[in-house]
């Protein structure tokens, strides 16, 4: 919590320089931090579907449905290094460490940039 927090601020910061040192108008500064805010949002809630596997079931039909219709000779080494890297938990706990910095970082940026978006508008009207 205290690195969310901590990072909020930062983004923060950022986001009052960056309307200082690019010299953009107020609703340029606006638009463009609530569109950040929003593809942050997207990221991050792409990367929370990954991480919950909730498409997994359908990827795996379409995946053995596509070697029904089209056989492709795969062969013995690539299916091995395939499941050797499934199986490897070293590279699996890099993955998930990896995953859950990154929605830290792109939650924490979203807020921040829709907070400074909306506090922008109160400034502005």
């Amino acid at each position: 919590m205290k690195k969310f927090i901590f990072m909020h601020t930062v983004i923060m910061g950022i986001w009052a320089c960056c309307i200082i040192f690019l010299h953009l108008q107020l609703i340029d500064w606006i638009n463009f931090s609530f569109l950040c805010g929003l593809a942050a949002t997207l990221f991050a809630v792409c990367i929370y579907i990954w991480k919950s596997k909730f498409l997994h079931l359908f990827t795996d039909g379409f995946r053995s449905l596509g070697s029904f219709f089209m056989p492709i000779n795969r062969s013995r080494a690539l299916h091995r290094a395939n499941e050797q890297i499934k199986q490897d938990e070293k590279f699996q706990h890099f993955k998930e460490l990896l995953a859950q910095r990154l929605f830290i970082l792109l939650t924490s940026v979203a807020s921040a940039s829709i907070l400074i978006s909306i506090s922008g508008i109160f400034l502005y009207y």
